[in-house]
């Protein structure tokens, strides 16, 4: 006797044949089919196979003209899942602002077309940033790409056109630029701009200071701070998720992340004052309170006043950068103490400094560190 098909079943009662089942879809959800009354299994099974083809018809029907926001969105989430959160954090940023905004009100069929993925990639390529910045933003694409096609979103035939026009861009006569960072000078002229009473003032006073991350910055909580010690503890770092105005605290970058920096007279003062005047408990963060600053924030203020103090524009990560300039261009470091200035950026190793500062590295005092500082 030969093997009934799938789904199809003898209808006893009405001495006919059925359809009842159940098919999953691409995005994980399940499609039930029943329909009665085929006067043969083979009538039902064709009938079957003819339902299939137009549920996925429709399927990718609809999704093709989802928004690439929520194409983006999408994809975001199961890339939180694959990397960590640390990652996941640092790096949306960077895809929030080169793959999502570029295409904000367009659908995803949209997005696909040929011309529009060569104008994409042409304007990444024109843009003043490294050739391993410019791979990972085309990279990012192409995953999101790859996630949907996979899901059957977009056709063979589109993701195959996809990937030849985002291959990687070579590096082989890529002048290598130095990173972009503000003199002490214009750092001074920066904190100029604001109030004295501004708190975001206050904010970039330490951010300068300390050259930690960004991230690090935000995790900064009262109880890392000792006024007797004047010190800072680095014990883990906050991150936002996309597109829901949440965020976590998580560990640092990397164990030698985990650090304590020691401050100057003057900062620690204003950081005791600052506490005191904000009437912050233990647990408050200090920039600003019960819930951290967004890096958000800190970028609209950062880029507002460097316009009022004629400065150009950098990244907020270059204040960190800058941190280190000023440290390893004192003329009195000592090149053998490089371990201290590795310590405080929470560097993994001295080789990590030497490779990205070794043009700046000159004979300095260790005792003298801090007076470099603003």
């Amino acid at each position: 006797m030969p093997k009934k098909h799938s789904g199809i079943s003898k209808d006893i009662k009405r001495n006919t044949w059925m359809i009842h089942t159940t098919i999953s879809l691409p995005n994980g959800e399940y499609k039930t089919i029943t329909k009665r009354g085929f006067a043969s299994e083979r009538e039902a099974f064709k009938a079957l196979e003819e339902l299939k083809k137009q549920i996925m018809k429709d399927y990718q029907s609809k999704l093709r003209f989802i928004s690439w926001n929520d194409a983006c969105t999408e994809y975001w989430h199961y890339y939180e899942m694959k990397v960590k959160s640390t990652t996941a954090g640092n790096t949306f940023v960077v895809y929030s602002a080169n793959i999502i905004k570029p295409f904000m009100n367009e659908s995803l069929e949209t997005v696909v077309r040929r011309s529009n993925l060569m104008t994409f990639k042409n304007n990444v390529v024109k843009r003043l940033i490294s050739a391993d910045h410019k791979n990972r933003i085309i990279r990012f694409m192409r995953w999101t790409l790859e996630y949907h096609y996979q899901r059957g979103n977009i056709t063979t035939e589109e993701f195959k056109q996809a990937n030849i026009i985002l291959e990687p861009i070579s590096r082989k006569n890529e002048i290598k630029k130095e990173r972009p960072f503000w003199t002490i000078e214009q750092f001074k002229a920066f904190l100029k701009t604001f109030d004295d009473a501004d708190k975001y003032r206050i904010l970039f006073e330490v951010f300068g200071h300390l050259g930690c991350r960004v991230s690090e910055l935000r995790g900064l909580q009262v109880k890392h701070y000792d006024p007797k010690a004047q010190t800072i503890e680095i014990r883990q770092q906050v991150t936002s998720k996309m597109n829901s105005g949440s965020w976590e605290i998580v560990p640092p970058k990397t164990k030698k992340s985990n650090r304590t920096i020691t401050l100057s007279n003057r900062i620690s003062k204003m950081l005791s004052d600052f506490i005191k005047d904000m009437r912050y408990q233990e647990d408050d963060f200090l920039f600003f309170g019960s819930c951290p600053v967004g890096d958000s924030s800190i970028r609209r203020v950062l880029n507002a006043h460097a316009q009022k103090a004629a400065l150009p524009i950098i990244p907020i990560h270059s204040l960190r950068h800058s941190n280190a300039t000023w440290l390893l261009s004192n003329p009195n470091f000592n090149i053998s103490e490089i371990g201290k200035i590795s310590e405080r950026l929470g560097h993994e190793s001295k080789k990590i400094t030497l490779d990205i500062y070794y043009h700046l590295v000159k004979d300095i005092n260790e005792d003298r560190i801090l007076d470099v500082l603003p």
